[in-house]
C-alpha cells in the first residue's frame, strides 16, 4: 500500500510499532491543522481516483478480458 501512497501530500506515516513515531505524528496532526486538512483532501481524491471499488472492479475485469500476452 505504501507504494501507492505519498507521505505528507495523501497520507501520514509512522515507523512499524514505534510508539514514538506514532506520537509525533499524532502531535504534528495536532500542530498543523491545516496541512492535516489539505493532506486528508488530497488522501480522500487520490482514493476516489485511484482505489474506489469501482474503479478497482474495472481495472480487474479487463485484466482478466485481456491478458497480457
Amino acid at each position: 500500500v505504501m507504494e501507492l501512497l505519498r507521505p505528507q501530500e495523501t497520507c501520514l506515516v509512522c515507523e512499524p510499532a514505534s510508539p514514538e513515531s506514532l506520537a509525533r505524528q499524532i502531535v504534528w496532526a495536532k500542530n498543523h491543522p491545516h496541512e492535516l486538512e489539505r493532506i486528508a483532501q488530497n488522501g480522500h481524491a487520490f482514493y476516489q481516483e485511484a482505489l474506489a471499488s469501482q474503479i478497482l472492479a474495472k481495472e480487474l475485469l479487463d485484466r482478466i478480458q485481456n491478458p497480457a500476452v
